[in-house]
């Protein structure tokens, strides 16, 4: 089974190219480490932090003047000067012609305008674009090294803040990019894995089917109101909290049933003024990549979901993969789950299937009370 996911996780096709960088710099390098043309003496000459700084300098500047042709217009432009730029700032460092501040302005600018353009959506957040802002975070680490203490400190501060301010634009342009729904067609929200299917308008005998089922798990699941009976048939449902509580049924997870209406793996409940409302159910599959029943064609879309953060004490979900791919401390990332598929029965509910609208759902909760 093939999926679309978010491109934080992957290299998109518009920047494939910067990938070509990596070969060519270590191409130079090596033959610096050979040839007798005076740049190529004075490399190996340099301390191993100042030749680590010239490497990333390097390989970021060439990273961006392949960026350049592949974006084109102003931005390219504007990344293929900024190569012109790291290549001569690299030149410089070799030679022993600027100071630590030359580095710092190129790093940081580079930092400021891709969080500008992650925010703004002009950029695509991916993974060639957040390894080239962990070189140059490398690259103003690297100089912070030579500085003295109490500049040291402060440089500190400002690179963990810097970085702290790329991640979440990152996080904020990969988000804005990403669909808010589970609909084929759409760009998925960083952790969503759509199947690779057909985005088409469903048929008559889909929308019956799906129109069916919805009112088969409406039924099914309604006495499961009462969180006595709820926890009678097996459902955790004990310190529910939130606007989308899972309540998973272990039994029904290990029956082998699939997608049937009388056993849903998980209830989710939201937290109203009057306590716990039955919003709907999830169905999942058995295994990984295996495909869930579509019955109502792009009407009934399963998804999984990629790059989760498990927390092991306790146990639960605990986030997602961050743009610099790291899951908070203490937790392991899951890079795949296994296909589900929310069915939502509470009244008057946008999208039957898929995602439930927060919004709508505060409102009808707020509506409700009483």
């Amino acid at each position: 089974m093939s999926y679309v996911g978010s491109p934080m996780y992957e290299v998109t096709a518009e920047h494939a190219a910067a990938l070509l960088s990596i070969p060519v710099v270590l191409g130079l390098l090596t033959f610096a480490r050979r040839s007798q043309r005076p740049w190529a003496t004075a490399y190996r000459g340099l301390p191993a932090v100042r030749r680590l700084l010239v490497s990333l300098v390097a390989i970021d500047a060439t990273m961006h003047l392949f960026l350049g042709p592949t974006h084109g217009g102003r931005l390219g432009l504007a990344l293929f000067s900024f190569g012109v730029v790291g290549w001569v700032l690299a030149r410089r460092l070799i030679l022993g012609s600027t100071r630590s501040a030359g580095t710092i302005v190129w790093a940081l600018s580079g930092l400021a305008a891709y969080a500008v353009a992650a925010v703004s959506g002009r950029t695509t957040v991916d993974q060639v674009g957040t390894a080239s802002k962990l070189l140059e975070l490398a690259a103003l680490a690297s100089v912070l090294v030579r500085v003295q203490r109490v500049r040291f400190a402060l440089g500190s501060a400002g690179l963990v803040a810097t970085a702290v301010m790329v991640a979440a634009a990152s996080w904020a342009g990969a988000m804005e990019a990403g669909g808010h729904g589970h609909e084929l067609g759409e760009v998925p929200a960083p952790g969503v894995l759509l199947p690779q299917s057909e985005d088409r308008d469903p048929t008559p005998a889909e929308v019956a089917a799906a129109a069916r089922f919805h009112r088969t798990v409406a039924a099914a699941i309604a006495p499961y109101q009462s969180l006595a009976a709820a926890a009678e048939a097996g459902f955790a449902v004990e310190n529910l909290a939130g606007s989308a509580w899972h309540a998973d049924n272990p039994v029904h997870k290990a029956d082998g049933r699939i997608f049937d209406p009388e056993a849903p793996e998980t209830l989710v409940y939201a937290e109203g003024p009057d306590g716990p409302v039955l919003v709907g159910a999830m169905f999942q599959m058995d295994g990984l990549r295996n495909p869930g029943p579509a019955i109502g064609g792009p009407l009934t879309v399963w998804h999984a979901h990629d790059h989760v953060c498990l927390s092991l004490v306790p146990l639960g979900l605990a986030g997602l993969t961050g743009p610099f791919g790291s899951c908070p401390p203490g937790t392991i990332t899951i890079p795949l789950t296994n296909e589900m598929i929310h069915v939502w029965t509470v009244p008057g509910a946008p999208e039957p299937f898929g995602d439930l609208d927060e919004t709508w759902l505060e409102m009808y909760l707020s509506s409700a009370a009483g």
